[in-house]
């Protein structure tokens, strides 16, 4: 099963993180990504634990969709090394 994860930046400045079922912030985009994947495998891992899920597989979100917004700025590059501005 594949997961995306969907990332913003919130009103704060800081990136939010969203994946079912796990929301993680982060001072960078990487950072909150982490989280939300480390939060979304301890979720997983305590489904099968408890035979809620049975057979659950999360993967690394390089290999899932990623969808970024920046609400603060009109670009959607999450890399503020090649974004405008």
């Amino acid at each position: 099963m594949t997961q995306s994860v969907q990332c913003e930046r919130d009103e704060d400045g800081r990136w939010l993180a969203k994946m079912p079922g796990a929301i993680a912030y982060g001072d960078t985009i990487e950072e909150a990504m982490a989280s939300v994947e480390a939060l979304a495998l301890q979720v997983a891992a305590e489904e099968v634990k408890h035979s809620e899920a049975g057979a659950v597989g999360v993967r690394h979100a390089a290999e899932s969709p990623i969808i970024c917004r920046d609400d603060a700025d009109t670009h959607s590059d999450p890399d503020p090394d090649t974004a405008p501005g």
